[in-house]
Order: structure tokens, then sequence, then C-alpha cells
């Protein structure tokens, strides 16, 4: 396909093969469910103001994923890369109550909408870009390969760990798991890091 637009009621479900989009992805209204099928692509961008639900699949969006809608992860196995990611506020992601599904994100992180993290595990892996969320709980493991400032306060209830470099600014961020930038820069200028998990946990730091 070159741009695929979803807009009526109900779902679709993707057959046997990955859907192959050299262009853009729209989910208007309805929901859009990617079954069992791993290697969807979108080479542009993608926008979702009804439902993206990626089931166990994988999808690879080059461009930015934009939500005004529900993009629903909530089973293991579920797989999302996208160039950059907006939940604008009438957003939804949902990681669901256990899943262990993952998100990679390869440029600016913008937060304004409603995140379930789940279980899951979101790395950053953009080069000097911006993280910011404005939820009560943003993340549960996050990893950061790449290079992002926080304009924003964090929540992460799982574990962070640093491969590339992160600046706090002068922001508070909860972590409740464990800590590892051993592997990376913490560029601590200001800012506050509040360890507020219970029980024993890992402080790794250069």
């Amino acid at each position: 396909f070159w741009d695929v637009v979803v807009n009526s009621t109900g779902t679709k479900l993707v057959g046997t093969n990955p859907l192959d989009i050299d262009g853009t992805l729209t989910v208007t209204a309805g929901t859009l469910d990617l079954a069992a099928i791993a290697g969807h692509t979108v080479a542009g961008t993608a926008s979702v103001s009804g439902t993206l639900d990626v089931k166990t699949a994988s999808i690879v969006i080059t461009g930015g994923l934009t939500v005004n809608g529900t993009v629903d992860m909530d089973q293991n196995a579920a797989s999302l890369t996208c160039g950059s990611f907006t939940n604008n506020a009438s957003g939804v992601l949902d990681f669901g109550a256990n899943a262990t599904s993952a998100l990679i994100c390869n440029g600016a992180w913008a937060d304004a909408g409603t995140t379930n993290p789940g279980n899951s595990t979101l790395t950053l892996a953009g080069t000097g870009v911006n993280l910011s969320s404005m939820n009560s709980t943003d993340f549960y493991h996050l990893t950061i390969s790449g290079t992002y400032t926080a304009t924003s306060n964090l929540d992460i209830e799982g574990t962070v760990t640093v491969s590339g470099t992160f600046a706090p600014g002068s922001y508070t961020h909860k972590v409740a798991g464990s800590w590892d930038d051993s592997g990376g820069t913490f560029a601590a200028s200001a800012g506050t890091v509040i360890f507020d998990g219970t029980g024993a946990k890992t402080i790794t730091s250069k």
C-alpha cells in the first residue's frame, strides 16, 4: 500500500501477511487489529484517533506516531518502533496490567495523555531530543540508549538503564527500581532523583 486510512466502526483484522505501507497510516475511527503477525512496516508517519491494537505483532513506523485515540499493547510480545512519539491529551497508551511488551522510540517523546505502563520496557534511542510526560506514572522499565533531556518530572515504576546520555534538567524524577548508568552518561547539573521503591535496589553509577 501507499497510504492506508481506517475510518469505520468495528474492527479491521489483518490477515496472514504483514502490512507494508510506503506512505502513511491513519486510524481515524474503529480498530485496526494487527493480530499475531510480525513485520508490519510504515515508511511515513502514523496517526491514531481510533484504536491501533498491536496484539502480539511487531510494527515499525519510520516516521512519528501521534496518538489521539488508543494504542493497545496489552499482550506479551507486542512490539512497536516509531520515529517519535506524541500522545496528546485525549490519547491512551495502554500496556495492560502485566504485559511485557516493548516500545522503541527513535526520536522525541512527548506524552500529555494517559499511559498505563504495565510491565513494559521503553527504549529511547533518539539523538539530541526531549523527553516529557504529564502522567502520574510514566514508565515501567526505561532504557535510554540515545541522548535525551528531560523537560518534565518523570515517574519510573521499574528500572532505569542509561547507555546513552540522560540530562535530568531541573526536575524531580522518581524511580521505584534499580538504576544503572555505568554504560552511559548521566549529565546531572540540576534536578533530583528520588528512589521510592520498596525492598533492596541497586544503584550503579560512574
